[in-house]
């Protein structure tokens, strides 16, 4: 990671973030998420981009999903921590 706390940008975008915020984020979160997607498609015989890209997005809409309670309900706050749970919900 470049410096940038993954966990407090998230903190940061909970409690009223601007368009920066969660461009940060996304930009952070994203290649996590697709790494989790990746590692699941691999196992199976159908992995192409853009099944890749779909789920991808997918995962984002169910993040944002119930006024972002998937993301409010994680409660540490360590960025190591935030990357495994946003692993495991791709995965």
């Amino acid at each position: 990671m470049d410096g940038r706390d993954l966990a407090q940008i998230l903190k940061r975008c909970l409690d009223g973030g601007d368009k920066a915020e969660w461009e940060a984020f996304i930009a952070l979160a994203q290649p996590v998420i697709a790494s989790g997607i990746l590692r699941g498609l691999s196992r199976g015989a159908s992995a192409n981009r853009e099944l890749a890209d779909d789920l991808i997005q997918d995962c984002f809409l169910r993040l944002c999903a119930s006024d972002f309670r998937a993301l409010r309900n994680f409660r540490a706050t360590d960025a190591n921590a935030l990357r495994v749970y946003l692993r495991t919900i791709a995965v």
